[in-house]
């Protein structure tokens, strides 16, 4: 009996994604960054490449770059419901920035109302809504 063997075939932004991921599991930042930026310069348009260098920006506390990164997985996929709830958080929370943080809840929510965290972003625009109107 003949067993198949299949063959897949990864992109070179795929590769370096998946080396990244790995970093990212030990939590060594720095390094997943380095292979982040080689799957992005190997393949610009690839948002989940750019939307993971985002979130490791974010959890390193670079803000700044953070926010850049998430505004360019928004011009590749502009309906990525967790790059608005994610830099809603990063306003909220980091540049205290109430307005941008509202306007991004209420983007992430939605083209993701069924996302797990809705609930809690219904009531953290609920809560901005009221310190904007007493404003």
């Amino acid at each position: 009996e003949k067993v198949g063997r299949s063959v897949i075939f990864l992109s070179t932004d795929q590769v370096h994604h998946m080396g990244a991921k790995i970093y990212l599991d030990r939590q060594q930042f720095e390094k997943a960054e380095k292979i982040l930026s080689k799957a992005i310069s190997a393949n610009p348009n690839n948002f989940l490449t750019k939307f993971t260098l985002a979130t490791t920006y974010h959890r390193t506390q670079k803000i700044s770059d953070a926010i850049k990164a998430y505004e360019e997985v928004l011009k590749i996929n502009p309906e990525h419901a967790f790059s608005y709830k994610n830099l809603a958080i990063i306003y909220l929370n980091d540049i205290k920035d109430n307005d941008k943080a509202l306007i991004n809840f209420r983007k992430s929510i939605a083209f993701a109302p069924e996302q797990e965290e809705a609930a809690n972003m219904v009531v953290i625009i609920k809560r901005l809504s009221e310190i904007k109107k007493t404003n």
